[in-house]
């Protein structure tokens, strides 16, 4: 069913992003933000709205710590992608609003530094 593939797709996806090897972490991330990317043309893809975005959202930061320039590159892109789905679509939350307020503030003081 669909929402097997989406929760397959979150599990692989999230867990790849915490994988050994640096090029399977950042190419993770940027099939997650390729997915927020898909996620922001509804018509395309329905049944990419109940992806879990904060769970996606969650495992990008992580990934700003990284010590591969390349693995925080795509850790930044995605979030970027990622918040704007939360900016824009009520739909899409997961988490109640005192989570992503905080998930948000964390990035923000992070990029900042």
């Amino acid at each position: 069913t669909i929402t097997q593939i989406v929760d397959a797709t979150v599990q692989v996806t999230t867990s790849a992003v915490e994988d050994s090897d640096a090029g399977v972490r950042s190419m993770a991330l940027f099939a997650m933000g390729n997915i927020a990317l898909d996620v922001a043309h509804p018509e395309d893809c329905m049944f990419l709205r109940r992806m879990p975005i904060i769970r996606l959202c969650e495992a990008a930061y992580r990934r700003l710590f990284d010590e591969n320039e390349k693995v925080v590159n795509n850790a930044i892109r995605t979030s970027g992608h990622l918040f704007s789905l939360l900016g824009d679509r009520q739909t899409y939350l997961d988490a109640d609003t005192e989570h992503i307020v905080h998930l948000c503030g964390e990035f923000i003081c992070e990029l900042g530094k």
